[in-house]
């Protein structure tokens, strides 16, 4: 027995179960708007992948392993070996987060934060442009998900893939290597 589809048919099934919405919250702290995302783990890390082409050509980073406190900062380093850093680490990143990355430039700043939400900053609502032509929704702050972990930092269980490539990584952008810190 043969079943036939017409040409209509219906090719995705992710949708069928749940539609996933992502939304984003723009708001003003004093002089400064902030921003911040809502989505899955693997559309956050492409979203800030893709939302770091707005920063200037060349920026400051830091990596911040939280799990231990390691730090990795550069200035002055080129977006494009940035964002092809950024996409280096989006696969092992995706899996397990626990990792700061934070690009600042030109009154902008960028950051993923460790439970994998994107935030920004700006002097001006710029990001809002930038977050609707991605395809996000905007809704109100209190709306977005409570991304807090209920384990402390030096529980986590941490990556070795990870870790493995946040060091090639930073080698790669001529960072100088981890300090440790304590952010309590």
């Amino acid at each position: 027995m043969t079943f036939l589809r017409g040409a209509q048919a219906e090719t995705v099934v992710a949708h069928r179960f749940r539609e996933e919405v992502v939304g984003f919250a723009l708001w003003r702290e004093g002089t400064w708007w902030v921003g911040r995302t809502d989505a899955t783990a693997e559309r956050t890390l492409a979203l800030f992948h893709a939302l770091s082409a707005e920063m200037p050509g060349t920026v400051s980073v830091s990596f911040t392993r939280v799990r231990d406190g390691a730090e990795s900062v550069g200035v002055d380093i080129a977006l494009s070996d940035v964002r092809e850093g950024i996409a280096r680490l989006r696969p092992a990143l995706a899996r397990t987060g626990g990792v700061v990355v934070t690009l600042w430039g030109d009154d902008r700043q960028l950051s993923l934060s460790a439970q994998l939400s994107v935030w920004m900053w700006a002097n001006t609502p710029a990001w809002r442009e930038a977050l609707l032509v991605e395809g996000l929704v905007g809704v109100s702050p209190s709306l977005l998900t409570d991304r807090r972990w209920v384990v402390a930092r030096e529980e986590l269980a941490g990556s070795r893939d990870l870790d493995r490539v946040l060091d090639a990584v930073t080698t790669r952008l001529g960072l100088a290597a981890p300090t440790r810190t304590r952010r309590d």
